[in-house]
């Protein structure tokens, strides 16, 4: 019998803490999306360890893979979340996934640092690079 108030005593306990709203949780949980890129600012990334480019603005997409084959993807949508935005599209059978996070990202090569990190899945191959905006240039590193 002891031992069985010791378990209602227990679970009583859980059920109370597990009751008891948590602000800071909440708080977090009604976080704002990321909204730094609107749908009219053209987004440019690129990367190096191999040669690509992306631009992106409004509806359209333009993506120059690592053979210098230009693909106007269509279907383009964006999403944002709390810690950056993706966008979205399709070019003939073959689906593109780019994950934008506010992040330093420097070229070395260049002296550049770009605002933004860049990761690109295009298919099965997967591209990380730096990107910026029409309204968030990259600067030169040492000057501007």
């Amino acid at each position: 019998m002891k031992n069985f108030r010791l378990w209602i005593i227990i679970l009583s306990s859980c059920f109370l803490v597990l009751a008891c709203d948590d602000p800071v949780r909440e708080k977090e949980m009604k976080a704002e999306a990321f909204r730094a890129i609107s749908t009219q600012d053209l987004i440019t990334a690129v990367g190096y360890e191999a040669q690509w480019r992306l631009e992106a603005q409004n509806n359209s997409m333009i993506f120059v893979d690592t053979n210098g084959a230009a693909k106007n993807f269509e279907k383009v949508k964006r999403f944002y979340g709390n810690g950056g935005m993706g966008i979205s599209g399709v070019f003939e059978d073959e689906k593109i996934i780019i994950a934008i996070t506010p992040a330093e990202c420097l070229d070395e090569n260049l002296s550049r640092i770009y605002p933004y990190s860049i990761e690109v899945t295009e298919g099965v191959e997967q591209f990380s690079g730096c990107g910026y905006t029409d309204r968030q240039p990259y600067l030169i590193r040492g000057g501007s």
